[in-house]
């Protein structure tokens, strides 16, 4: 079986690049054959361009010594799957792309599965890359990519986005192969008395960002109680949770009561329409420790899951009407069961006790390296 020798000289062989993700991805793969070992800071990648391995465009100009990296991608500008394969052959290298933005994520995970490293923002300094080991073993792999956005792997910002690092979480993200970003709804967008259409400068480059990297920006996070105003709670207790037989206006709310379930499906309308080009919404319940949802003598008979769910399906069937072919998912803990049925445009984000894993559950919390594991919901 063939393998990859980082030591052997390497020509990348490639047509002409478009700028954007492919380019950045390029370069990151020039400067990694250069100082395998060494490491290098990828915020500072394109100052490498000059400095690496030339970019061979035609047979005519393939050295007649070292090793071979080709690289092509489909010419289908309408492909959103974004899907590469590649495989490792004798002093060569081929890695493919349904498109540019799928050849991109296709070098990546050749680098990260030949050991390449890229430190996780909040490390300290430049985020960098370099050979932590001789890697997985793997000599080829293929990935077709999907269309089904609830199929993508999906990072959830979270509360780093207003980190000085936030924006090297978005080169971060590319590396490790997740294809959606879950970022929290601007604060104002969930005002009755504004639309919110001014987004702040940092969050203007974040989604600049991500477009770059051809990453789809999804929107929510821990936010479904906003959907019911607390200042509700000062004429009409009865729509918020109970607990130890009183009424309190903190967290989550009464789903069975018919009126929060009036008014959660009225400001949901207003927050999906003011969103038409999202495809994937996260309202999740929120944060905290101890029981978090209603213990009223009708809630009494439902899960805090199912809780969640009732209110979950409200909410989808409003975003049925308002954005048919969008998507509304809800965080599932690990080993708990419902006999509730799920509405057709909702799907479940597994919560395992440590926290969701890309590989294993499809998406993941952005957490920096101090932290130990991310704030999660009680069970």
């Amino acid at each position: 079986m063939a393998s990859f020798n980082p030591s052997l000289p390497w020509h990348i062989v490639t047509p002409p690049v478009p700028e954007g993700s492919l380019q950045r991805a390029l370069e990151i793969l020039s400067q990694a054959l250069t100082s395998p070992s060494a490491g290098f800071p990828v915020s500072d990648a394109k100052k490498y361009r000059h400095q690496t391995h030339p970019l061979v465009y035609g047979p005519a100009d393939i050295p007649p010594a070292g090793g071979l990296i080709l690289l092509d991608w489909n010419n289908d500008s309408e492909d959103e799957r974004h899907g590469f394969s590649w495989r490792i052959g004798k002093e060569r290298i081929e890695i493919h792309g349904t498109s540019p933005v799928g050849l991109s994520r296709g070098i990546y995970h050749f680098l990260r599965s030949q050991g390449y490293h890229l430190d996780r923002p909040g490390s300290g300094g430049n985020l960098r890359l370099y050979r932590k080991s001789s890697g997985s073993g793997l000599s080829s792999y293929h990935e077709g990519g999907t269309t089904d956005p609830r199929q993508k792997k999906r990072l959830f910002l979270g509360n780093v986005e207003y980190d000085r690092e936030g924006l090297e979480w978005i080169a971060w993200a590319a590396w490790e192969g997740f294809e959606s970003l879950i970022i929290y709804p601007e604060e104002e967008l969930f005002s009755l008395e504004t639309v919110g259409e001014q987004f702040s400068g940092r969050r203007k480059k974040l989604l600049e960002a991500a477009s770059f990297y051809g990453i789809t920006i999804e929107e929510g996070g821990y936010c479904l109680s906003r959907l019911v105003p607390r200042r509700l709670f000062r004429t009409n207790k009865e729509l918020f949770r109970m607990e130890s037989g009183k009424r309190v206006r903190e967290r989550n709310f009464c789903p069975t009561n018919p009126e929060t379930l009036a008014i959660l499906a009225r400001e949901g309308r207003r927050f999906f329409q003011l969103r038409p080009e999202t495809r994937v919404f996260h309202l999740w319940p929120d944060q905290g420790e101890g029981h978090q949802w209603c213990a009223c003598p009708t809630c009494r008979a439902f899960s805090p899951l199912e809780q969640e769910l009732i209110a979950i399906n409200a909410l989808a069937d409003v975003l049925q009407e308002v954005h048919p072919g969008a998507f509304l998912s809800y965080l599932h803990p690990e080993g708990e069961e419902t006999p509730l049925s799920i509405r057709s445009n909702v799907f479940a984000l597994p919560l395992p006790g440590d926290g969701p894993h890309k590989e294993r559950d499809g998406w993941e919390i952005a957490v920096r390296p101090s932290e130990e594991a991310p704030t999660l919901p009680p069970k």
